[in-house]
């Protein structure tokens, strides 16, 4: 098995599937739907015939941890659909990240289909994509509680309110600058709320892929420096799936944060 080929580039590279090229995390993201999609359709038969089975009881429980975990980060003021938004962000990125555990398992198996499982939590652009869904739903969030016209948080249509009333001429000069300054704020908002998206899909993303390549280095001394000794990959994918549901949980808690300070604005 040769390393060079084992490390992952830092954007997806397309895979041929006849005459259509697709990218690895697109293939991974939609194994990993249609596995949810069958666990879903088994939960929710089970739900239906057998609700007390150890199963149901158990996703129900994990489920609802979770649920209250971030409600006592949000607080009292961030409302149940704002949790549940956060709380349905948390097992998006986890499936996907097992999914990802998953595929590690088949490349340790099979080394050829490294160049074909690639969590799509390790795809910088799903991260920005989905750093931007949560963030640009804190700030509507933002504005179903207070309101639009609080819409002069970005646009200074009356200014700081330095100059009420204009009782003198020398006040349209006071009051210009009164309108720049908020002006100013505003792009610093701006520049804020861009800072979230980036915060949060860099913050997993870098997790995620130098994770990837940690896990690949440490796969290929266990197969070819320590002659593949079972404990070894035991505990690298023990460890990966422990890191799976820290960077899930860092990433919803963090979208829980930007709810509550949108609520508590």
């Amino acid at each position: 098995m040769d390393l060079k080929a084992l490390i992952p580039d830092i954007v997806p590279h397309l895979v041929s599937l006849g005459h259509y090229n697709f990218f690895q995390s697109l293939i991974t993201s939609i194994m990993a739907t249609s596995l949810f999609v069958v666990f879903i359709l088994l939960y929710t038969f089970l739900k239906k015939h057998n609700p007390y089975s150890k199963l149901v009881q158990g996703i129900d429980i994990i489920v609802e941890t979770v649920y209250t975990m971030l409600g006592e980060i949000g607080g009292d003021h961030v409302g149940r659909k704002a949790l549940l938004f956060t709380t349905t962000i948390f097992f998006y990125v986890l499936r996907h990240n097992l999914f990802g555990l998953i595929g590690d398992m088949i490349v340790l198996v099979w080394p050829a289909a490294h160049h074909i499982f690639r969590p799509v939590t390790t795809d910088v652009m799903f991260n920005g994509l989905l750093a931007i869904i949560a963030v640009v739903g804190s700030i509507a969030y933002w504005f179903a509680l207070h309101g639009t016209h609080h819409i002069t948080k970005y646009f200074p249509l009356t200014g700081m309110g330095i100059v009420p009333h204009i009782t003198h001429r020398y006040d349209y000069i006071t009051k210009f600058f009164d309108i720049v300054l908020w002006l100013l704020i505003g792009i610093i908002e701006f520049l804020w709320e861009f800072g979230r998206m980036l915060s949060l899909s860099l913050r997993l993303f870098w997790n995620m892929f130098v994770w990837m390549i940690l896990l690949t280095l440490l796969l290929y001394a266990t197969q070819n420096v320590l002659h593949y000794p079972i404990i070894a990959p035991i505990v690298i994918f023990a460890y990966e799936f422990a890191v799976s549901i820290l960077q899930a949980f860092i990433f919803s808690l963090l979208t829980t944060i930007y709810f509550k300070l949108s609520a508590d604005h």
